[in-house]
């Protein structure tokens, strides 16, 4: 695991640099807002979207964000020009969307912070919160979680998330790889903002939240690669059959999904930049 991790951030910075010979990038690969962008992106766009959110745009966040490495600068690299084209984006089975936020500040869990949503999409039908991992998994997530947060359940009925946190609290289920921690408490925080928006409507709306991940093009030959497959199956029949779906796929399988769709004019050079940029054996 060492030589993954210590070959990683030099790959992503050399990436970086190979698409964007004149920005200013540091040895751990840590560049400008713009210069983090894939070719194509429109920076002053992409800052309006940030702008509207709490995390109060650009800078705001740095270093982690901005990051070559960085797993929300990777999300917002693919899905950046969708947002003038929302209409053709097809997601999950889920079609006209008609809003996309970039870093989503969600709700307190009694009284516990819930952290960030590194996305959220919002269509008549669904709502998709994204999280989105640029090889952390190599890294291990120790499940921590507060005690208040037992709180959150206390008027509301048991399902498979309630039941992995208690077995993830009681050390009955251990994740080597995958953030299991970090997704309950998105699962916590996402349901409020439904809960909210619902008000006093009886069921909030259909919702998945879905774990877009990084690896290598040769994942294959790391066990680290197929723990963390392992990983999100367990994860994914533990969570199932409750109110907030739980679904996983690669980057590379999303751009491969979205490039045998019914792909709009721009897309196949996106994907292309998105390629230069992301594909690379370690």
């Amino acid at each position: 695991m060492a030589t993954i991790e210590e070959n990683l951030t030099r790959e992503f910075a050399d990436a970086l640099r190979a698409a964007r010979p004149e920005a200013k990038i540091d040895d751990l690969g840590y560049a400008g807002f713009a210069d983090s962008l894939v070719e194509g992106i429109d920076a002053d766009r992409v800052r309006r979207v940030f702008g509207t959110a709490d995390s109060r745009g650009p800078g705001s966040r740095q270093p982690r964000l901005y990051a070559a490495h960085s797993g929300t600068m990777l999300l917002v690299n693919v899905f950046a020009p969708w947002l003038d084209d929302l209409a053709s984006l097809e997601l999950l089975g889920l079609r006209g969307f008609g809003d996309l936020r970039f870093e989503v500040r969600l709700p307190s869990v009694a009284g516990e912070p819930a952290g960030w949503l590194p996305a959220l999409l919002i269509a008549p039908d669904g709502v998709v919160g994204i999280e989105s991992d640029c090889a952390g998994f190599l890294s291990g997530h120790p499940a921590k979680f507060a005690a208040a947060l037992d709180r959150f359940w206390d008027d509301r009925e048991e399902n498979g998330w309630r039941r992995e946190m208690r077995a993830l609290q009681e050390g009955r289920h251990g994740y080597a790889r995958l953030d299991a921690a970090r997704l309950i408490k998105q699962y916590m925080g996402l349901r409020l903002l439904l809960e909210a928006a619902a008000g006093s409507e009886a069921r909030i709306a259909p919702a998945t939240l879905l774990y877009l991940y990084w690896e290598p093009l040769n994942a294959a030959r790391f066990d680290e690669c197929d723990e963390h497959h392992a990983e999100i199956a367990q994860f994914h029949d533990s969570v199932s059959d409750s109110d907030i779906d739980f679904a996983a796929m690669s980057y590379f399988d999303l751009w491969a999904e979205w490039a045998r769709g019914d792909a709009p004019s721009w897309l196949p050079l996106h994907l292309t930049r998105l390629h230069q940029r992301y594909s690379f054996r370690i």
